[in-house]
């Protein structure tokens, strides 16, 4: 009995040592937690690559390193080729000048303006969280966030900004927020009061042609007609149809 009693106090004494040493382990980096860094500045990265379409932004989605992107910021590369992402608000090395591989480009980005990216090196970032099918689109005005780097620079972060318009009559699978500043394509666009993405930042109205969706579908291929500076708006894509295109499907979100 003595001994088992001996037995069962050296297994109890040595179960309690357990855990002081463990911390010490950590605590003195002998191991060290991969903890996921959180928030949605430190999950959205610039597009550092000088042979792409100028500078632009892309937002981790996926922790199996996947990034979404407007489509022409792409505009010189193919599928399978590289862009170099930088995590600047990720305070650790390694987090500058990561390959990703264009894992998804539309064929027309003036029709379908998004991009998938891929990332093989862990990162220790939580990615953005993605809204579903929005709930009363007509009604749907929320506040948002948008996020991006204009010219390449500084990350700006616009948190005063709202959707102007979400159910567009001539183009259902984009939405009209407020002016954002020109460059920060690709950038995410976040509800404030559920902390989820709902769109990509598109473009900032100015002349251009836009695709007449309605004609385009009546004679069967892409008809674009020529849209008018409007002050104070910009566009950007619904991210539901990123992971409801059929391109996207042999994607492991």
């Amino acid at each position: 009995v003595r001994k088992s009693v001996l037995k069962f106090q050296n297994i109890f004494i040595s179960t309690l040592l357990l855990f002081p040493v463990i911390y010490l382990l950590f605590e003195y980096k002998v191991f060290q937690s991969n903890e996921m860094v959180t928030g949605d500045r430190v999950a959205t990265c610039k597009i550092v690559d000088d042979n792409s379409n100028g500078y632009c932004t892309a937002f981790l989605v996926s922790k199996n390193g996947l990034l979404i992107t407007a489509g022409h910021c792409l505009d010189n590369k193919n599928m399978g080729d590289v862009v170099f992402l930088t995590f600047d608000k990720m305070k650790k090395e390694g987090y500058s000048n990561i390959p990703a591989r264009i894992v998804f480009k539309p064929n027309d980005v003036n029709v379908d303006d998004y991009a998938v990216l891929q990332v093989d090196k862990e990162l220790e970032i939580e990615p953005l969280e993605v809204a579903g099918k929005i709930e009363n689109p007509d009604l749907y005005n929320p506040s948002v966030t948008v996020i991006g780097y204009p010219g390449g620079k500084d990350q700006v972060y616009d948190a005063a900004n709202v959707v102007r318009v979400y159910n567009r009559s001539d183009d259902s699978t984009t939405f009209e927020i407020n002016e954002i500043y020109r460059g920060m394509s690709g950038g995410p666009v976040i509800d404030k009061e559920t902390k989820q993405v709902i769109g990509i930042v598109k473009l900032k109205m100015k002349n251009f042609s836009l695709v007449n969706r309605e004609l385009s579908e009546q004679v069967g291929e892409v008809v674009l007609e020529s849209v008018t500076d409007q002050e104070g708006i910009s566009y950007c894509e619904k991210i539901q149809q990123v992971f409801s295109d059929p391109g996207t499907s042999h994607i492991n979100w």
